[in-house]
């Protein structure tokens, strides 16, 4: 089965990382993949072929965990941090934009998902790393297949259309653009509580989009210097020859293995001198901000819960975290706090916190659904036995439309399509 080229069709976003670069895997091993999966499809569909392509997605990402494990993976994940945050123009398509970040989450949490048998010490071979972009290229690849063609039940085709669409876009949509919205959200629910977060945080989570641009600075700054210099570089040696050319892009590979592996990481006093905030702040901020290797040692698939998606950092020890996207840190931000919370058993400042973030968000998402649909049509705070547990009525004609502002699947009931999907960000 030959794959389309550059469409949006059942190949998926991966296909189309691809073949624009951003993602540099290898698409004649992607063709071969899908091979495959026709294979086990032509038995027809339904859950035992499905088992046997997560067994096969299984097989790939123990194959993906062994690279990880065998050398440093920060050598590895820098280089794809590097595609999900300068690769590409500036008005990249959708799939570029959201599905390489989607990768790179995935890889992070796999990579750390042990601890004590990675080799700080060695550094991956060039057939090492083209191997890790083939295969978590290959593993959403499956993934896809299993979303897109996912049994729907009895489901009407417009709800299991949709519903298809929501588990695409939780795979594939990691940076979602609505900084100002979350912002907004972030000091609408956190002001109230604002004193008892700071005295028992030691600082005050309000300040994350802020530490959001310092980071941001810091890989600019970085990437800015090391990119005039090794132009000129092979500027200069491609006057004197081949063989001169040859050595020293050679010898720039390597600086840049070492560049990429180091791009990411940071400390609070590399933070502190792009933000007018202490050094004091920042540690108690990019600790909390950040987990542990080894904390979820079951992590295998991208369907999993990935800690890498909750978390914008790991922690490095001795005060270095690896920080790989700058923008996940807002993007986050609310499902980490209330993570963290549960955490720390922090329970009467959870309770006030969900009554704030569901105001702030019902109040937002109502305002914004009445923009679509008009005043008459929206109404808040509706009450429904219904699953979703909706907190807004739209009255469309038919089907009507329940509306949760904090919600992560669409269910379709009576003649209601209720939605968890946050209708606010």
């Amino acid at each position: 089965m030959e794959l389309r080229r550059g469409g949006r069709d059942e190949s998926g976003f991966v296909v189309s990382l691809v073949e624009s670069r951003i993602w540099p895997a290898n698409i004649g091993r992607l063709e071969e993949m899908q091979v495959n999966i026709a294979k086990v499809r032509s038995g027809g569909f339904g859950e035992a072929a499905d088992r046997k392509l997560r067994e096969l997605a299984e097989i790939q990402a123990k194959k993906l965990a062994g690279i990880f494990r065998s050398a440093n993976p920060l050598f590895i994940l820098g280089r794809f941090a590097e595609c999900a945050e300068f690769q590409g123009g500036e008005f990249r398509d959708w799939y570029e934009t959201h599905g390489v970040h989607a990768l790179v989450q995935y890889a992070v949490g796999l990579a750390f998902a042990i601890s004590d048998s990675i080799d700080l010490s060695a550094v991956p071979s060039d057939g090492d790393v083209q191997e890790a972009f083939d295969l978590v290229a290959e593993i959403f690849l499956i993934e896809w297949e299993l979303i897109t063609h996912a049994s729907r039940g009895n489901l009407p085709e417009h709800a299991a259309r949709e519903q298809g669409a929501f588990k695409v876009e939780a795979l594939t949509d990691r940076w979602q653009g609505y900084a100002v919205h979350l912002k907004a959200i972030l000091a609408a629910t956190l002001g109230p509580i604002r004193d008892d977060i700071t005295r028992e945080l030691g600082w005050y989570p309000a300040i994350i989009p802020e530490l959001g641009v310092g980071l941001a600075r810091v890989f600019q700054r970085r990437m800015d210097e090391f990119r005039p210099g090794f132009r000129a570089e092979l500027v200069r040696a491609k006057a004197s020859g081949r063989a001169v050319y040859d050595e020293e892009m050679w010898l720039l590979l390597e600086r840049h293995k070492n560049f990429a592996a180091n791009l990411f990481v940071v400390d609070a006093q590399a933070l502190s001198a792009e933000l007018d905030l202490s050094v004091e702040t920042l540690e108690a901020a990019l600790h909390d901000l950040s987990w542990n290797p080894g904390q979820q040692p079951e992590f295998l698939l991208p369907e999993q819960d990935n800690l890498a998606r909750t978390y914008s950092g790991v922690s490095l020890g001795n005060g270095r975290y690896f920080l790989w996207m700058s923008s996940a840190l807002i993007q986050e931000s609310h499902v980490w706090f209330y993570d963290l919370l549960q955490r720390r058993s922090l329970e009467s400042i959870k309770k006030r916190y969900l009554m704030a973030r569901d105001a702030a968000t019902e109040k937002i998402a109502s305002s914004t659904l009445q923009r679509l649909f008009g005043k008459d049509r929206v109404f808040r705070s509706a009450q429904y036995d219904a699953p979703g547990r909706p907190d807004i009525a739209i009255d469309t004609g038919s089907p009507r439309i329940l509306a949760s502002s904090s919600s992560t699947k669409l269910i379709y009931w009576n003649s209601f399509l209720s939605t968890s999907l946050d209708l606010s960000l």
